[in-house]
């Protein structure tokens, strides 16, 4: 869910880090903070996060190649 964005009442831009306090959740955006009891996979689902769009950032090819010649080391 981290780098993720929500358009709640205000617009949550940039998901930086979630922790719990005082068994509420505590959501830090780049621009806001927002304290709900919500649980973050809820709290996505009802404003139109979808698995499908989670970013994924390709692998160079050099460090593929670094990656994969350690593993065949061992």
């Amino acid at each position: 869910l981290l780098g993720q964005s929500l358009m709640m009442d205000k617009d949550c831009d940039t998901l930086l880090d979630i922790t719990r306090r005082d068994y509420k959740f505590v959501y830090k955006f780049k621009n806001i903070n927002v304290v709900t009891e919500e649980a973050p996979v809820k709290l996505f689902d009802k404003y139109g996060y979808q698995k499908s769009d989670k970013k994924h950032a390709p692998i160079i090819s050099e460090i593929k190649k670094k990656l994969l010649g350690a593993v065949k080391k061992f």
